[in-house]
């Protein structure tokens, strides 16, 4: 669907879509970061693979965004290799994973509707995940 190479202070936004099942991400995001953000698209994947995947991106806020899947092995947001990327907000529905670091990624999470159940860490990364107790769904 969209596919973003070394690129900083860029806005990925307000986009709508739902790529077909052969389709290997629906927003794709490498190199990216300095004041990067990707907030307010709506995805709704047919197939068991990432929603948003950003690999080596520093610097990158992933925000407010609609994400979905018809298959519960698809993934919302996926981080590889990332040093530093922060999601907020984002309504991640029917994914078992709906927020995972992979590799040496560092996560933070501030998510209100995703249960830390859902988010997973593979890798010698890490994942700050903090809750808001009083956000309703």
């Amino acid at each position: 669907m969209i596919k973003i190479i070394n690129a900083n202070r860029m806005l990925v936004s307000g986009n709508t879509g739902t790529p077909q099942a052969a389709s290997p991400v629906g927003i794709f995001l490498s190199g990216t970061g300095l004041l990067s953000n990707v907030s307010n698209n709506i995805i709704s994947m047919s197939g068991a693979v990432p929603a948003i995947q950003a690999s080596s991106c520093s610097g990158l806020l992933i925000s407010g965004n609609s994400l979905s899947s018809s298959v519960p092995a698809g993934k919302g947001i996926v981080a590889l290799d990332c040093p530093e990327v922060r999601t907020s907000t984002n309504n991640i529905r029917t994914v078992t994973n709906a927020i995972e670091a992979q590799g040496a990624s560092v996560l933070t999470c501030h998510e209100p509707f995703v249960p830390a159940v859902n988010i997973a860490k593979t890798g010698s990364g890490s994942i700050t995940y903090n809750t808001f107790t009083t956000a309703t769904k």
